[in-house]
């Protein structure tokens, strides 16, 4: 399972951070190629010089005194002492290390190795060896040795961890800028984020977004504003259509009526007034769903549980059977007109198909849940989908009147709250509409 960052942020400091690395990784390995190079040429250097000086010293002094001498010239990476015959062996010819140092030596030093010079070298890096990783023994005029055991240095590999630790703060801090101008330059783009994810819920109300950033980030701005004017054209466009639409079909309607007044046959009017009414609710459904999040009327904070009651008393003193059973104290930003259509939608399925509705209210989380429950007769599990759907009337007892769109504009009206309808068949029969709002985040 590879891992890969969700945001753009992520994905970009992912990238500095593979540059950084493998950069830091490739520099780290150059340096310590030349730097060693350059110690090892240094230090062989520096080693001939101490082998010249330290055989000019002992070779003035008379044997008794050599090996005194040669210890008071020993140091904390060299040793010294003068011996007739050295234990060193000559050097090895299977030895590529000690026959290359040894003419390094001998090139650096032709003094020493006009003699003899033999030399030897440890390829075991243990704490027990390393005081002895070289050892080097020059023969003097008399032929008698001078015996050097040399420390292997311990600066390339000190230094070449602070040059790591450097280099590695310097790669974190730029790693650290680098995340916090990347996250600025990002910042543009989570405004473009959460406007358009405010334009679907109330796009009347969200203003243009600011125009800054990258030029990526400026574009995307400058789109979203021309999405957000493109909208409210149309929304507004098509309020004025509905308006006119609604007067086009209501004035014959009326005229209609009045008319029908006129009739004296008080069967024939009574027939014709109903069917005045009822083309009068169709006009009023279709309408209410087509004007949708077209609705103009601006957000307030609104009681939910007062509005409930209020609708559920609207209901009752039609001679319905409906009560508001629980309610939980909620107040939050909302449509008044908007969700009490919604709401009226749902308790008016239940009533049609049903005789008692009892309505809750619940807080849950971060949302609060309005429940209708009646006692009708359901709805198959297979069309809790379809009955969402524009016009979609069920066939039975559960769909025989109606125009399709009470549960539409219930869903429409939750959604533009941030929120849902949601249907179940209830368990001792009859059916559950829960209409979920979001609550605003606390802040």
């Amino acid at each position: 399972m590879t891992f890969v960052p969700d945001t753009l942020a992520g994905r970009t400091i992912a990238i500095l951070l593979i540059g950084l690395g493998v950069f830091h990784a490739i520099g780290l390995w150059l340096y310590n190629t030349g730097f060693h190079a350059e110690i090892g040429y240094s230090n062989e250097r520096q080693l001939a010089e101490r082998l010249v000086s330290v055989k000019r010293v002992i070779r003035e002094r008379p044997p008794a005194e050599r090996e005194a001498m040669a210890h008071s010239v020993s140091g904390p990476t060299i040793e010294v002492h003068w011996s007739l015959e050295t234990p060193i062996a000559a050097t090895p010819s299977s030895d590529p290390a000690a026959l290359t140092l040894r003419a390094h030596l001998a090139e650096l030093a032709p003094e020493i190795a006009a003699s003899g010079l033999r030399v030897a070298v440890s390829h075991q890096r243990g704490s027990l060896t390393k005081r002895h990783s070289i050892w080097v023994a020059v023969q003097l005029d008399d032929d008698s040795w001078i015996n050097f055991s040399v420390a292997d240095p311990d600066g390339p590999t000190a230094a070449w961890y602070g040059t790591l630790l450097f280099t590695t703060a310097v790669a974190l801090g730029v790693l650290i800028i680098s995340i916090i101008l990347v996250r600025g330059a990002n910042a543009p783009l989570r405004v473009v984020t959460e406007a358009a994810r405010r334009l679907g819920h109330d796009p009347a109300a969200e203003p243009p977004i600011p125009v800054h950033g990258p030029r990526e980030a400026r574009e995307a701005a400058m789109a979203f504003n021309d999405m957000r004017a493109r909208i409210t054209r149309l929304m507004e466009s098509r309020v004025q259509t509905l308006a006119a639409v609604s007067h086009d079909l209501k004035s014959p309607l009326t005229r209609l009526r009045l008319r029908t007044e006129l009739l004296g046959d008080d069967q024939t009017r009574e027939i014709i007034a109903a069917d005045v009414a009822e083309m009068e609710t169709m006009i009023d459904t279709v309408l209410a769903f087509l004007r949708g999040e077209a609705e103009t009327e601006p957000s307030r904070a609104l009681d939910i549980a007062s509005l409930c009651a209020t609708i559920c008393n609207d209901f009752a003193d039609q001679g319905h059977d409906v009560v508001l059973a629980r309610t939980a104290p909620v107040v939050l930003p909302a449509r008044r007109v908007m969700l009490k259509r919604a709401i009226g939608n749902l308790i008016a399925n239940g009533v049609k198909y049903g005789h008692r509705v009892r309505v809750t209210i619940e807080r849950r989380d971060s949302q609060v849940a309005v429940v209708v429950d009646d006692d009708g007769p359901g709805i198959p599990a297979e069309h809790m989908g379809d009955v969402f759907e524009p016009f979609w009337r069920m066939s039975g007892t559960r769909g025989r009147d109606g125009v399709g769109l009470g549960l539409t504009v219930a869903r429409m009206a939750a959604r533009a709250h941030g929120g849902d309808v949601m249907l179940s068949n209830r368990a001792g029969g009859g059916l559950r509409a829960e209409l979920l709002l979001s609550l605003p985040e606390k802040g």
